[in-house]
C-alpha cells in the first residue's frame, strides 16, 4: 500500500487527510468531521490526487475549496459540524474502559490484563500512535509498526532474552544514577538560591531506555492488542475502514516447560531460605499461581476440612478480589502440607497475611525471585526454573496419578483454576508414556491386563509365572448347560376368522 507523507502539505485544512489507494497509485483527499446528531465520524471526498501529484498546489486548492463548499452546504441543512479531533490516546482510554456503542454491556478487563495492556501502550504503541488523530490511523502506519516490531524480536531462550535486555539497559542505568545524584545536588542549591532570590539551575532530564527486545509471544500479544484498538475505533464509526483487519497471530514455537524432578524439588526445599519454605511447599502441593499465594490470607485455610479457598491474586503491587480466571476455587491440602502450615501459623510474622515478607508486609514477587529464588535454583544447578514451574510440576504429578487416584480431567482443571479442560494439556509432559501405554495395550494378553489392573508393575508382570497367573486371574465360570429344545409340533393355535360386513 502506498505510504502517506509524514507531514501534511502546506495550506491544507486541518480536517482534510490523504488516503492512498490500495494499489499504491495515487489516492484522494477526504474531509473528516463529526456529525453532532449521532456523534459519528463522517468523511467526504473533496479531491482526487493522481500519482505523484499529492502535494500539487492545484490539488490542495481544489481540496480546500470543495471542503469549504461542503461545510457551507451542510450548515444550510441546519447541521453545525465539529472537527474530527479524537486522538488515538483518547480512543485507547475508551478501549481500556470497554466503552463501546456496539457492546455497551461488555465485561470489564481484569486487572492483570489491563496492566499488560498499559505496558504495551507505554512502551510500544504510545510512542508510535499516541500523538496521532484516529483518522490518521491508516493501514500503512499499522504495517510499518508491525515491521518495526519484527526488528525487535530476539531468537533465543527466555534466560538469554533477559540477559540481552539487561546488557542493553546497563549503560543507561548507570548514567541515570549519576544524573539523579547531580539533580539532587542541584535541587539542594536551588533551595539556597530561592532564599537568596538567585536564578535557579535547570534539572537535567533522565535518559530514555532503549526499546527492549521481544519474544515472539510478546510480539504477537502487541499485534493483537493493536488489532483490538483498530476494531474498537471502527465499531465507534471513527474510521471508515478497519486498518488492522489484516493483522493475525503469527504464531511461535512453544518451548517445553521446565519441570523439576522429584529429587530436584527435595534439594530445592533444602537450600531455599527456611522462612520462604512454606510458600514454596504450598505452591508445589497445590499448584496455585504465585500471585494467588501472595494474596492469600490466613482465613483462606479451612483447617477443619483441609481446604484452601482461593479468592484473589496480588499482581503488580495491586491486590485483586478475583483470580486470573475470574472465579474462586477450592484446593485440597495434603496432610504433609497441613502439618507444615500449622507450624508456620505459629511462626508467621503477620496475623492476617498467610505468606508475608520478613517485615510482615505483602511480599513482592520480583523481590522474592531476585533475592531468594534465583540463588536457590542456581545452587541446585537449574537456573532455568521459575516459581511458576512449581505449578507445572503439580499438574504433571496429578495427571500421572490420575489412573490410580481416579481424578478426572474436569476435577484437575477445577483444582488448577482452568476454565477449559484442554488448558491442562499445556502443563502436562507425559504424552510419550501415554503413547507407549496405548501400544502396549495391543501386545498384552488378557491375563497380563488383569495382572496390571491388580497393581502389578511391568517387572513383576514380565517375571510372572503360571502360579502367579492362577493366583490373581480367576478361572472363567463353566458355561451353564442349555436345556434342549422341545421336539414335536406342540399345541396348534387356531386363527379366528373375521367376517366382512355386508354393504347393502
Amino acid at each position: 500500500m502506498g505510504k502517506q507523507a509524514k507531514d501534511p502539505p502546506r495550506g491544507i485544512d486541518r480536517n482534510i487527510y490523504f488516503r492512498p489507494r490500495a494499489n499504491g497509485q495515487g489516492g484522494a483527499y477526504h474531509y473528516y468531521f463529526v456529525d453532532p446528531e449521532d456523534k459519528h465520524q463522517r468523511s467526504i471526498k473533496v479531491a482526487d490526487a493522481p500519482p505523484g501529484r499529492e502535494r500539487d498546489p492545484e490539488v490542495i486548492q481544489e481540496a480546500n475549496n470543495n471542503a469549504s463548499a461542503q461545510k457551507t452546504a451542510l450548515a444550510n441543512l441546519g447541521k453545525v459540524l465539529k472537527p474530527a479531533d479524537i486522538t488515538v490516546s483518547q480512543a485507547w482510554e475508551d478501549f481500556l474502559a470497554r466503552k463501546s456503542a456496539k457492546n455497551p454491556h461488555r465485561k470489564p478487563l481484569k486487572h492483570s490484563s489491563k496492566q499488560d495492556y498499559r505496558s504495551q501502550w507505554n512502551n510500544y504503541l504510545e510512542p508510535k500512535f499516541g500523538k496521532l488523530k484516529v483518522i490518521e490511523l491508516t493501514e500503512w502506519r499499522v504495517e510499518a509498526f508491525q515491521e518495526w516490531l519484527d526488528t525487535l524480536v530476539f531468537e533465543g531462550t527466555a534466560a538469554e532474552l533477559r540477559a540481552a535486555n539487561a546488557a542493553l539497559r546497563r549503560p543507561i542505568t548507570e548514567a541515570n544514577a549519576e544524573i539523579r545524584r547531580e539533580n539532587k545536588r542541584r535541587r539542594d542549591r536551588n533551595e539556597t538560591h530561592l532564599r537568596r532570590k538567585q536564578p535557579l539551575e535547570k534539572i537535567a532530564p533522565l535518559r530514555r531506555f532503549p526499546q527492549p527486545l521481544l519474544s515472539r509471544k510478546r510480539r504477537d500479544n502487541i499485534t493483537i492488542t493493536l488489532r483490538g484498538l483498530c476494531s474498537f475505533c471502527f465499531e465507534q464509526r471513527w474510521l471508515d475502514q478497519n486498518p488492522g483487519e489484516h493483522l493475525r497471530w503469527q504464531g511461535y514455537v512453544k518451548r517445553a516447560f521446565a519441570i523439576p524432578t522429584y529429587d530436584e524439588t527435595v534439594q530445592l526445599l533444602k537450600v531455599i531460605d527456611p522462612f520462604f519454605r512454606p510458600l514454596v511447599e504450598t505452591a508445589l502441593y497445590t499448584g496455585c499461581r504465585m500471585g494467588e499465594l501472595l494474596a492469600a490470607d490466613q482465613g483462606w485455610i479451612d483447617w477443619g476440612h483441609n481446604r484452601l479457598n482461593v479468592n484473589g491474586s496480588y499482581t503488580h503491587g495491586h491486590l485483586n478480589d478475583t483470580t486470573k480466571s475470574g472465579d474462586a476455587r477450592t484446593v485440597p491440602l495434603p496432610q504433609r502440607l497441613m502439618k507444615t502450615l500449622r507450624q508456620w501459623k505459629t511462626e508467621c510474622p503477620s496475623e492476617t497475611i498467610l505468606f508475608p515478607s520478613k517485615a510482615g508486609n505483602r511480599l513482592s514477587l520480583d523481590t522474592f525471585r531476585e533475592r531468594t529464588w534465583n540463588p536457590a535454583v542456581a545452587a541446585i544447578g537449574r537456573p532455568d526454573l521459575s516459581p511458576h514451574c512449581l505449578r507445572h510440576t503439580f499438574i504433571t504429578w496429578v495427571v500421572r496419578q490420575a489412573p490410580k487416584s481416579g481424578a478426572t480431567s474436569l476435577a484437575i482443571a477445577r483444582v488448577s483454576g482452568h476454565k477449559q479442560v484442554s488448558s491442562v494439556e499445556w502443563y502436562v509432559e507425559t504424552w510419550n508414556e501415554q503413547l507407549d501405554a496405548i501400544a502396549r495395550g495391543f501386545d498384552e494378553s488378557k491375563e497380563e491386563i488383569n495382572l496390571r489392573l491388580r497393581g502389578l508393575s511391568t517387572e513383576q508382570l514380565l517375571a510372572g509365572t503360571d502360579e502367579l497367573v492362577k493366583k490373581f486371574v480367576k478361572e472363567p465360570r463353566p458355561e451353564a448347560e442349555v436345556p434342549p429344545k422341545p421336539t414335536g409340533k406342540g399345541p396348534v393355535l387356531k386363527r379366528k376368522t373375521v367376517k366382512k360386513l355386508r354393504q347393502d
